[in-house]
């Protein structure tokens, strides 16, 4: 029996363990409507530890839950594509005008927006300090074996658009990035050898999944963001 999407690998899993979708609602702490609407409605698949859950219930063998995962993760990484893709046509929205994602599930790559906001909001980066700023931001990316695609510096903050391989864990390898690049910056630039971090605590990132080659990122000059900062 072929199977094409999540709800329906979720239901022939569901009806061959013999369990009602109240049954396995209630097991995993959800409503008794919550696997109905994944079933019916086609709801996002719910994240990683729902889905180990469900997959234990339903007592899957380690291929089936490999291919249970697989679907879920696909079907989330697109719906996450598309969301940036409707914000990206918004004039009102501060984020960064991106050119529409196409979703091939090419799972050899991931792509990550990531966004860096100076300590405190400040101006850190002039025109001066801006050509150490890139050196350092693609020297350390490329000694990581990551692949940088896009690098847009504003005076108080920065987009990164990188490519990297899926079992990336995305948010250590940002806090290893700010550390590292934190460090070398405030060496070679005396203005901001005083500060603890160039950084803010803070980050943002889009998750986007995988971009074609003839796909390209278009950053504007003006787009700023504002974000909360850590105290």
């Amino acid at each position: 029996m072929e199977l094409h999407s999540f709800k329906d690998l979720l239901k022939y899993h569901r009806e061959n363990a013999g369990l009602s979708k109240s049954d396995l609602a209630r097991h995993i702490d959800k409503t008794d409507g919550y696997i109905r609407k994944i079933e019916n409605d086609g709801y996002t698949p719910p994240i990683l530890s729902v889905c180990q859950a469900l997959a234990d219930k339903l007592e899957l063998s380690d291929t089936e839950k490999t291919q249970f995962l697989e679907y879920a993760f696909m079907e989330r990484i697109k719906s996450d594509a598309e969301f940036l893709n409707h914000l990206s046509l918004s004039s009102k929205s501060a984020l960064p005008h991106v050119q529409p994602i196409t979703f091939e599930g090419n799972l050899s790559q991931c792509s990550y927006l990531i966004h860096l906001a100076a300590k405190s909001g400040a101006e850190l980066f002039t025109e001066n300090a801006k050509p150490t700023l890139e050196k350092v931001i693609t020297t350390t990316l490329n000694d990581s074996n990551q692949t940088l695609v896009q690098l847009t510096i504003h005076p108080s903050h920065v987009w990164v658009y990188i490519s990297v391989s899926p079992n990336t864990n995305i948010h250590d390898f940002i806090k290893g990035f700010m550390t590292h690049t934190s460090g070398i910056i405030r060496d070679h630039l005396p203005k901001l050898s005083r500060l603890p971090s160039i950084w803010a605590h803070q980050y943002e990132v889009f998750t986007i999944g995988s971009l074609p080659e003839s796909a390209t990122l278009a950053l504007t000059s003006e787009s700023t963001i504002s974000i909360p900062q850590s105290h």
